[in-house]
């Protein structure tokens, strides 16, 4: 897709994860970052990619969280996360945009397509961690509160709202300053991933 061709709507695809293997060589280039409980977090980047690793103690890889750098690197765009054996259910993703959020102070906006589990990441397991996702309504610039208002941000091919909504963890207690409205929003463009 050619960066001129913005695409706004999420959009939700099937169960598609980012392989191990091919997460296991990237993790090859990262460095240790710091701790979270029993694991160690390491961290890469190369241009405009972000990617954040989780290893358990046994020094198997446990969870990925990859992005690409906008607006000067103020805001993350999130394009895939993955859980891997035996460490799903523990919410390890949603643990990785927390430390984007509290270590690399960075706002953090949805990719444009979702996995059943990515939208259950931002709907469910990001506000379960005490992160507050909001949506971006890039028709109006306005952000709204799922809690207050209820938008539906997968409207499917059919709705009038197609091209309209994607989530953000904009601002949080921790840096208020941050607000992405200040500065429009860079639209994102979309991308599905390949074993590349």
């Amino acid at each position: 897709m050619r960066a001129n061709e913005l695409i706004q709507e999420i959009e939700l695809i099937g169960d598609v994860e980012f392989p191990k293997s091919a997460a296991e060589l990237r993790l090859q280039l990262a460095v240790p970052h710091s701790k979270l409980g029993d694991f160690i977090v390491y961290f890469h980047s190369d241009d405009d990619i972000r990617l954040l690793f989780l290893v358990d103690s046994k020094k198997q890889l446990a969870a990925i969280a990859f992005f690409i750098s906008k607006m000067n690197d103020r805001v993350w765009q999130a394009k895939n996360t993955a859980t891997y054996e035996p460490h799903r259910g523990k919410k390890l993703a949603a643990q990785l945009y927390k430390i984007v959020k509290t270590d690399f102070h960075k706002s953090i906006q949805s990719d444009l397509e979702q996995t059943s589990a990515g939208a259950k990441l931002w709907t469910s397991d990001l506000p379960d961690i005490g992160l507050a996702p909001k949506i971006y309504d890039h028709t109006t610039d306005r952000i709204i509160d799922p809690k207050t208002q209820k938008v539906n941000a997968y409207p499917g091919y059919e709705s009038p709202e197609i091209k309209r909504y994607s989530w953000i963890i904009e601002r949080n207690d921790y840096y208020p300053e941050q607000n992405l409205i200040k500065n429009q929003l860079l639209l994102p463009i979309t991308g599905r991933w390949s074993n590349r």
